[in-house]
């Protein structure tokens, strides 16, 4: 595979992980290029769009669940309510 004209076999001894723990705390790859970091930006940006999207369909599908759950309980209740006939007349 060549990309960028890197080679398969020069990326295979590139490191795998960017982060690894050490004694003084987390140890962050440096960025190397102005494109590198308006990339990393851009997807810090829209990473932070999808979290804050998902939230806000999280919420309102909670709303949607609890409006639903209320509209069954008013028809629950207000057909418990309903005017009956006397007597002992059957409905057909």
């Amino acid at each position: 595979m060549h990309v960028l004209g890197v080679t398969k076999a020069v990326s295979l001894h590139l490191p795998l992980k960017t982060t690894a723990r050490f004694a003084g705390g987390v140890f962050r790859a440096r960025i190397t290029t102005v494109g590198q970091r308006r990339r990393i930006l851009d997807q810090y940006a829209t990473v932070k769009q999808i979290i804050t999207l998902s939230a806000e369909l999280n919420d309102s599908n909670k709303k949607l669940k609890e409006h639903q759950d209320s509209i069954d309980e008013l028809r629950a209740k207000l057909t418990g309510q309903l005017l009956k006939a006397k007597g002992s007349q059957k409905i057909v």
